[in-house]
């Protein structure tokens, strides 16, 4: 039997309960200016998504602060979300309202890139 500690409750907590899809949307983050000076936004790519948050690489150079709104090319509404983590790749995003699983089945497949032709 596995000793439970606050330290292995803590890493259980942090497990993702949905998978993470491959895609290639286009999206934009929309934030407050630091000292409450305006919005600004930065376009981005989502590499990976899924029901709870994704993946996200921001284009070009600069801060994006924690906590803002994502616009995703295919939605209607702008996403809640907030950066949990961050890698080589990109952004690691919590969504505050989680996604339906139709809505991300038809985003992956409108996101899927396809193999471009040999000839």
């Amino acid at each position: 039997m596995e000793k439970r500690t606050y330290l292995t409750r803590l890493a259980a907590s942090e497990q993702r309960n949905h998978t993470r899809r491959s895609c290639r949307l286009k999206g934009r983050v929309y934030y407050v200016k630091r000292g409450l000076k305006g919005v600004s936004f930065r376009n981005c790519r989502i590499l990976n998504i899924s029901e709870a948050g994704c993946l996200m690489q921001p284009e070009g150079y600069g801060p994006v602060q924690s906590h803002f709104y994502l616009a995703v090319e295919g939605l209607e509404e702008a996403l809640a979300g907030a950066i949990v983590g961050h890698s080589d790749a990109g952004f690691h995003v919590e969504f505050q309202v989680g996604l339906a699983s139709d809505t991300i089945d038809r985003l992956v497949g409108r996101g899927r890139t396809r193999p471009r032709s040999l000839n």
